[in-house]
């Protein structure tokens, strides 16, 4: 296991850390890390002309080349209550948004500038096959070899609760995944009937789990591409205080928001695999309904984000989409003439740079209490490890044990305290002050040699440390 929790160590106390890298497990899939927008608010993203340089920049990032073309998705919540309407027709009951034209030519443009590929959600609350099958039509032609997957609806295990127009939810009390399937089966065939029996459709891009029992016969019968699937740990809205799953910092950084969230998807990620399919988590973020300020807008999100998707890859996720809503408390990054980083960003940018596509994840043993710690090893023999000290007491002091190698460079995720909103650095670079999606400061870190075939550090409370050393 890369990474396991013991009861708290006193403040102060010595870690000492055993990386295996003679036994790797997990290889990072490509295209792994992404991010998730809305049809309504991705124009914040995208511009209404050519793409902002500086969300550009950001989005690189935490998307970087060689880790296959980044995968986005848009949805949503509002992949229901959005339609391919170029000629201004009137809206039916439950849809707020319309898609045209410039909306295909903005995003498409954005995607093009990141060579990334693209996920759409294809309205299925209207349950009308033809609309999905003209609004697939329209985004092959405008977005061509940028789309990766139509995902049929979002979130039907909801659908009996969300309304949708006056007087009527999504659909009717009971409605199931027999019921779901059956309408997929139908916006699937008139999706091939558009486009060709090889359209990538993907679903159910459910979010609960006892849902999720019918996968295994929806996968034999349907045959996805991509099997689809969300997680929020908390919840914004409908928890009171003392509560499981009411927005804390501390609940956030517990076991359950990270090593537990990532198990309710072992069965999910190995039904997939029986099928020839990979799972991919293409809605994530710290708490549903839009985050909770004063936890989700934390340096605290930074160090769960980052130890949420080492769980990711450690157990065969085929790859992950952070929600990122502009307005929402959850956005890693704020966009306008000039964007706003917000904390959260800055352990998307740990991630990127220690998971990259290829390498594989190697156990690492003897981390607990407040720090976890992880490994990947690249095929160039490159090893990164990433420490991270979930509390606020005092430093622990690490030994890592990993005889035979030279030097090693530490890039420090740094922040005042774990409630802090500014002040967050990664290896001395900060984007507190800037306003065009470049860091400030010198990306760097520091050195630090082995002694006997120990490396030792000081790691701070309420901290991270991206460790590197080559073959």
């Amino acid at each position: 296991m890369a990474a396991c929790s013991q009861a708290a160590r006193p403040a102060g106390q010595a870690v000492h850390l055993t990386v295996d890298a003679a036994h790797p497990g997990a290889t990072v899939p490509a295209s792994f890390l992404g991010l998730a927008f809305e049809y309504d608010d991705i124009l914040r993203y995208a511009g209404g002309g050519a793409p902002d340089p500086a969300v550009v920049r950001l989005l690189r990032n935490v998307l970087p080349p060689g880790s296959g073309p980044p995968v986005l998705r848009l949805g949503g919540n509002s992949t229901d209550e959005s339609w391919w309407n170029p000629d201004g027709r009137p809206a039916p009951p439950g849809i707020s948004y319309a898609v045209d034209r410039a909306w295909l030519q903005a995003v498409g443009g954005t995607a093009s500038a990141l060579g990334a590929r693209l996920i759409l959600g294809v309205n299925l609350g209207l349950d009308d096959p033809g609309a999905g099958a003209s609004w697939a039509v329209a985004a092959s032609a405008g977005l061509g070899s940028g789309l990766a997957a139509f995902e049929i609806g979002n979130e039907p295990d909801l659908y009996p609760g969300h309304a949708y127009g006056a007087g009527r939810t999504v659909r009717p009390p009971g409605y199931g995944f027999g019921q779901y399937e059956a309408e997929y089966r139908a916006y699937a065939a008139a999706l091939r009937q558009a486009l060709g029996p090889g359209v990538p459709l993907a679903g159910p891009a459910a979010l609960t789990p006892a849902w999720m029992a019918g996968l295994p016969g929806f996968l034999q019968r349907e045959s996805p591409a991509s099997v689809t699937y969300h997680q929020y740990p908390l919840s914004a809205c409908g928890v009171k205080p003392g509560q499981a799953g009411y927005p804390t910092i501390g609940e956030l950084l517990s076991d359950r928001s990270t090593h537990r969230l990532a198990t309710e998807v072992v069965p999910f990620v190995r039904e997939a695999a029986a099928a020839g399919r990979g799972l991919r988590v293409d809605e994530v973020n710290s708490a549903i309904c839009h985050g909770a300020r004063g936890v989700s807008d934390t340096f605290a999100s930074a160090l769960w984000v980052a130890d949420l998707l080492f769980e990711y890859a450690a157990i065969g996720v085929a790859g992950v989409n952070v929600q990122t809503v502009s307005w929402a408390a959850y956005t890693p990054f704020v966009p306008g003439p000039r964007p706003v980083v917000e904390p959260e960003y800055y352990g998307l940018w740990l991630a990127a740079q220690a998971l990259p596509a290829g390498a594989r994840l190697v156990p690492v043993r003897g981390a607990g209490g407040d720090v976890e710690a992880w490994a990947t090893l690249d095929g160039r023999g490159t090893l990164r490890l990433v420490l991270l000290h979930r509390g606020s007491g005092g430093p622990a002091g690490v030994d890592v044990q990993l005889p035979g190698r030279g030097p090693a460079r530490v890039a420090r995720l740094q922040a005042p305290s774990l409630d802090a909103r500014t002040g967050v650095s990664l290896g001395g670079a900060t984007f507190d002050g800037s306003g065009d999606g470049r860091p400030r400061g010198t990306a760097g870190g520091e050195r630090v040699d082995q002694a006997g075939g120990t490396y030792r550090l000081r790691l701070p409370a309420a901290s991270g440390a991206l460790v590197t050393l080559g073959a």
